[in-house]
């Protein structure tokens, strides 16, 4: 029978990468260490004692200040003990080229040190083949979509279906290619973009065409709505 990894689970309980990799945790029963972001090389090893083998979910600036210190965290951790990953918000050149070659350069790192990556989707397979030559393996294993009764503030039962891009927003995450795709659907199919700018960027909303979006609702992330003008514009 296969070994199921301690799973090391950095980051506060609202963030969706540390929710996430609770909910599977919880789901296969394994066990959990909890650590909180950007924790110190000796804490992030001492979680790891004991293990055979380790599981961590990850984005570079939830586990450090820096891509290149995520990297050097996570090639710690894989000098323990048999290390494996899933990897979130794979780096994109949408990002610009500085941020991107940081990010890429600190990804490419962490999969050479695992034994394998995990991510969401085949887009993101592709992004972290980019980010460097690796014999490590990537797995591809969507993320789940929760069932909610929540509904934003001002809407009700007849308000036109939505296409949502959900979590936090920054640059490059793909809002922009998102309207783009929706121009031949109907005019009163909004966007919703459910999430709050990410901590590591600001400005976000400075290049929404052709000003920010125009709904909020009251609930702990955010949840922002384009007119059907800004997609025809």
């Amino acid at each position: 029978m296969a070994q199921t990894p301690t799973y090391v689970v950095v980051g506060p309980q609202e963030h969706g990468v540390t929710r996430h990799a609770l909910a599977l945790a919880g789901a296969g029963d394994a066990v959990v260490r909890r650590l909180p972001a950007h924790p110190r090389v000796d804490a992030l090893l001492a979680a790891a004692d004991g293990a055979g083998a380790v599981h961590l979910h990850l984005t570079d600036h939830l586990l450090a200040g820096s891509p290149a210190a995520a990297a050097d965290l996570v090639e710690a951790l894989a000098d323990r003990c048999r290390t494996t990953l899933t990897l979130h918000d794979v780096p994109q050149p949408a990002e610009g080229a500085e941020r991107y070659a940081r990010r890429a350069r600190a990804y490419g790192r962490m999969r050479r040190a695992a034994a394998v990556c995990v991510v969401a989707s085949e887009h993101e397979s592709e992004a972290l083949e980019r980010c460097g030559a690796s014999d490590t393996p990537i797995e591809v294993v969507p993320l789940p979509v929760e069932r909610s009764v929540h509904r934003p503030v001002g809407a009700s039962a007849e308000t036109p279906s939505a296409v949502a891009v959900l979590g936090f927003v920054y640059p490059g995450k793909g809002h922009l290619d998102v309207l783009a795709a929706m121009r031949d659907l109907p005019a009163e199919v909004g966007l919703d973009v459910l999430g709050a700018p990410s901590p590591a960027t600001t400005g976000c909303w400075t290049s929404w065409p052709p000003g920010p979006p125009s709904r909020g609702a009251g609930c702990g992330s955010p949840v922002m709505s384009t007119t059907p003008t800004s997609r025809a514009s």
